[in-house]
């Protein structure tokens, strides 16, 4: 990814959703000192986003960007998305679901 400055964060789901949301970075902004780098209108043109599953879908598991669902996912599988983009999940199922979400920006300060 390149990225300069990055976190990165374990999701385990066992059962509920994620509300439809779109992602401001706010916490990584934050911790790395990065608003006078970061203005809120170049946000989705400086941060990347990736959403790593850590296991093959299950019956139950839904993921969804900018009004598609992502049906089909296998462990490992490397998603990258514009968080602008509203995207939400649910585990409704008998299996937790668990993702890597990598979040970070290439800029140098």
């Amino acid at each position: 990814c390149k990225f300069t400055y990055w976190e990165g964060h374990l999701l385990h789901f066992i059962t509920g959703i994620t509300p439809l949301h779109r992602d401001i970075h706010l916490g990584i902004r934050k911790r790395n000192d990065l608003f006078a780098h970061i203005s809120d209108e170049e946000l989705y043109s400086k941060m990347r986003k990736f959403w790593i599953p850590l296991g093959d879908r299950k019956p139950g598991q839904f993921f969804e960007v900018n009004g598609i669902p992502i049906v089909e996912w296998k462990a490992g599988d490397l998603i990258e998305f514009q968080s602008r983009w509203p995207h939400c999940g649910a585990t409704c199922g008998p299996d937790a679901r668990n993702a890597l979400v990598l979040t970070g920006t290439t800029i140098k300060k």
